[in-house]
């Protein structure tokens, strides 16, 4: 009865419940409808840049909706993330994506953004150092996420022994634990994270530096650490990469054919994903999130 008298919010309701009912061209036109009742509303036009987007696979007439609707409504932190995603998809650089981000109100930044794809914009753009000083700014006393800094802090030491810096390496790993107290109310023992990828940063710092014995202490470290199988298909491809860790560390204590060994499981979880195969070497690191190359591009794209 609200639509049959002109009620656009009507439509618009209407037309979320037709979409998520598949029913995709129906909720075009009631959102359609909706626009023409309420023009320049941000919310319908993030619909219609959804519909756009997944069902006409229009990048173009999606990013013009979505940027005009942030214009209109800078605070809706959704329509900030789906124009992040269309804009990823179109093509956009890092540096640009980086800005979206920061173009945010700083709550926003602090809190939603923070723990969705901030950080890893930084990363992406090869914006460490400004990623240290945003990080001092960060107001999350209020926040039990014990994770992202200590990843953070990982990634960053990572790049920096790749720059050929492993004291600089050491110093990042020896900052991720326990997190400064801007950024959360709790810690958690180190013994909450899987440390494979430190251990095995820090067993590389230590050859570089010439440190043999420190270094291969490190690489047993490794090879210590838990990986049991959780018969859960959405961690187990991640299990998969700590044990690519202790493969190779395995490979550096002289024992590779056990490291190829553990290499065999590793691909068979990787195929059933369908993604590449790897070899024993760290360079195929850089291989890791690479899907089934054969695929759509638009498939292929990290979120």
């Amino acid at each position: 009865a609200a639509i049959d008298a002109g009620n656009g919010f009507a439509s618009f309701w209407m037309g979320n419940f037709y979409y998520h009912s598949f029913r995709y061209e129906e909720a075009k036109e009631a959102w359609d409808i909706a626009a023409a009742k309420h023009p320049g509303n941000p919310q319908v036009m993030l619909n219609q840049a959804v519909y756009n987007k997944y069902q006409k696979k229009d990048l173009k007439a999606s990013l013009n909706l979505l940027r005009e609707a942030l214009r209109l409504n800078p605070n809706n932190v959704f329509i900030r993330l789906q124009l992040l995603s269309v804009e990823r998809a179109n093509g956009a650089g890092p540096d640009d994506l980086l800005k979206i981000y920061l173009e945010a109100p700083k709550e926003q930044r602090d809190g939603y953004l923070y723990s969705h794809g901030l950080l890893e914009a930084f990363e992406n753009a090869g914006k460490w150092k400004e990623a240290t000083e945003y990080l001092e700014t960060v107001d999350r006393r209020w926040s039990n996420d014990v994770k992202n800094w200590y990843d953070f802090c990982i990634e960053y030491s990572d790049y920096l022994l790749k720059q050929s810096k492993p004291k600089e390496a050491l110093q990042w790993i020896a900052k991720s634990t326990p997190a400064p107290a801007n950024l959360l109310n709790i810690n958690q023992p180190v013994e909450y994270f899987y440390r494979q990828h430190e251990y095995f940063i820090s067993g590389q710092a230590y050859k570089i530096l010439g440190e043999k014995i420190k270094s291969q202490e490190f690489f047993r470290k490794v090879i210590d650490e838990p990986t049991d199988f959780m018969f859960f298909a959405e961690v187990e491809l991640r299990l998969a990469q700590l044990r690519f860790y202790t493969a190779l560390s395995m490979k550096e204590l002289g024992m590779e054919t056990a490291g190829r060994g553990m290499l065999v499981g590793i691909n068979e979880v990787r195929l059933k994903r369908g993604l590449v195969t790897l070899k024993l070497e760290e360079s195929e690191l850089d291989k890791w999130d690479l899907v089934n190359p054969l695929a759509e591009p638009s498939v292929r794209e990290k979120d």
